[in-house]
């Protein structure tokens, strides 16, 4: 055996070397497994190829029927300005559509804000035949948040500030005084009255 091999074998020349053992593939890098898409650049692309797709097509079958040079341009033009017209009427529509959606949401809204308001104007015993003009005075913008949530307490606060200034909405005891003969007792006033009377009475020009 020693004769067939000629030159001895270094056998530890094959032997993998410890303090240089093998590397690991380099990881693929985080930015190209999650790459960053602007996702308005890509529609925009999508929408420009499918423009050039759809011009394509139109141009073959404007060529299938003898359509070709000036007459072609003027066709593609034709359809261009038609596509416009039609996506500008369907986002019309829309519109009105969201416009008319809105305008049933808020006269809901008022209806609802009107019912509880009439609720709380009994609580704070305001006669029905004034509660129109009541709530008239009121500055209803704070009935309700942006939510259409209507606020209650709001409401209430509201009317006891405009009560102040007119009491006379509340209902009172009706005490009726008949003039009787000989009597000098005044006809009773009425709310109007009332209110002049309170407000002008010290004015010397003034004469109910």
């Amino acid at each position: 055996m020693t004769d067939l091999l000629r030159f001895k074998l270094n056998i530890q020349l094959f032997a993998d070397d410890p303090a240089d053992p093998p590397q690991d593939p380099p990881a693929a890098s985080q930015s190209n497994k999650n790459p960053e898409l602007d996702y308005d650049k890509l529609a925009e692309a999508i929408e420009k190829r499918k423009s050039r797709t759809e011009e394509g097509a139109l141009k073959g079958i404007l060529k299938e029927k003898g359509i070709t040079g000036s007459e072609m341009d003027e066709a593609l033009k034709a359809y261009k300005e038609a596509k416009q017209n039609k996506a500008k009427a369907e986002q019309e529509r829309i519109d009105n559509i969201i416009k008319e959606n809105n305008e049933f949401k808020k006269a809901q809204l008022m209806q609802n804000v009107t019912n509880e308001a009439k609720t709380i104007a009994k609580e704070l015993g305001v006669r029905d035949d004034r509660f129109e003009k009541l709530i008239a005075l009121c500055d209803r913008s704070k009935f309700a948040d942006e939510k259409g949530v209507i606020d209650k307490e709001a409401i209430k606060k509201e009317m006891e500030i405009q009560l102040k200034d007119v009491p006379e909405f509340k209902s009172t005891k009706n005490i009726v005084i008949t003039k009787g003969k000989g009597s000098d007792v005044p006809p009773a006033m009425t709310d109007d009255e009332e209110y002049r009377r309170r407000k002008y009475g010290k004015n010397k020009y003034y004469r109910g």
